[in-house]
């Protein structure tokens, strides 16, 4: 299947919608129907057209957000994203679970195990992303996809310092 001539050959449709309280869109009955009869990428490319719609809506034409790096260099560092305190948070819930080896089956070592969420966890991390997403990173996302964006999934490892400048 060539993806790519499917989307040049999306046509642009005139969809009805609300907003709902959760951010969600709320079709008519008659646009509902529209859209099931739609090609996936179809339907993928009008989602998309209409959560940059409401984003341009929410957001004033003279605040206009610079273009990220990711956009050119498919990364982008932003240095001092998480204050000290909450890297010491992160860390000791990291360094519960690397003290030492788990045994696997076999009684190998296993460094790389996951991490079980417990709801200590999860507070200590939503509270950090919390901070985190309050600036320069949800610019920088906002600017990327052109509309508002949701986490669905985070995946918390250890990693070495990029360097400040991207590179």
């Amino acid at each position: 299947m060539d993806h790519a001539r499917d989307l040049k050959e999306c046509r642009m449709v005139n969809i009805s919608f609300e907003q709902g309280q959760n951010g969600r869109l709320i079709l008519t009955p008659e646009s509902r129907a529209m859209i099931m009869e739609m090609h996936p990428w179809e339907r993928y490319t009008a989602y998309h057209d209409y959560c940059r719609q409401i984003y341009r809506q929410n957001n004033p034409a003279g605040q206009s957000l610079p273009e990220p790096q990711v956009s050119n260099l498919g990364h982008q560092v932003l240095p001092n994203l998480i204050s000290p305190e909450d890297v010491a948070a992160l860390q000791q819930l990291l360094d519960e679970r690397v003290d030492g080896p788990n045994l696997d089956a076999d009684g190998n070592p296993m460094w790389f195990a996951s991490l079980p969420w417990t709801m200590m966890r999860i507070n200590v991390v939503r509270q950090v992303l919390g901070r985190m997403f309050a600036g320069d990173i949800s610019k920088a996302l906002e600017a990327y996809f052109g509309s508002y964006f949701r986490i669905m999934s985070l995946s918390l490892v250890r990693g070495f310092p990029g360097k400040a400048d991207g590179s």
